[in-house]
């Protein structure tokens, strides 16, 4: 398994990718340049390292899930400037699953989507989230050039002379 895929196994949108990187990489610069406790054990150093920071628990635990074995790997390469950048190069690569919903959704459901995602529409995707209200209820989503919508809104239009036909027909057997 490669670095990236490390990474991407528990990574699932596009954001956490961004933010988990951007951490990874002050870690590593942290650990090269600015570590006085290299006689702890990396992620104990980055426990250390993350006290005192406003750093998500889900990006730091899901860091930490990545193991002791991902840090020396990349602390141990000749540069680790060159590792991070084909990790960025790798999630360039990657395909976007952009998920549209009426409400922002929670941390857990947006972990099974993505586990979802990742066995059923590709393993190196990532979810690129939106929040519209004004599309009712449902959800749309594209990926690559294909594009569902499957919001209220939308099937209300596509629907709208049998809904409002069958809406006559009960508000005329009410009277």
């Amino acid at each position: 398994m490669t670095l990236s895929d490390i990474i991407f196994s528990n990574t699932y949108t596009y954001t956490d990718f961004h933010r988990r990187f951007s951490l990874l990489k002050e870690f590593v610069e942290f650990l090269f340049y600015k570590n006085n406790q290299k006689h702890l054990p990396i992620l104990e150093r980055f426990e250390r390292f993350c006290a005192g920071r406003q750093i998500i628990e889900e990006n730091k635990e899901a860091i930490k899930e990545w193991g002791e074995d991902f840090f020396k790997e990349v602390v141990s390469s000749d540069d680790f400037y060159k590792v991070l950048s084909g990790i960025e190069d790798d999630f360039k690569k990657c395909p976007l699953f952009v998920l549209q919903t009426p409400v922002k959704l929670r941390v857990e459901d947006i972990r099974e989507i993505g586990k979802w995602v990742k066995k059923n529409v590709d393993g190196r995707a990532f979810i690129i989230l939106k929040v519209d209200p004004e599309i009712g209820a449902g959800c749309f989503f594209s990926w690559g050039n294909d594009r569902y919508d499957m919001t209220f809104e939308s099937m209300s239009k596509r629907r709208y002379k049998e809904i409002s036909s069958r809406v006559k027909e009960i508000l005329n057997s009410n009277t």
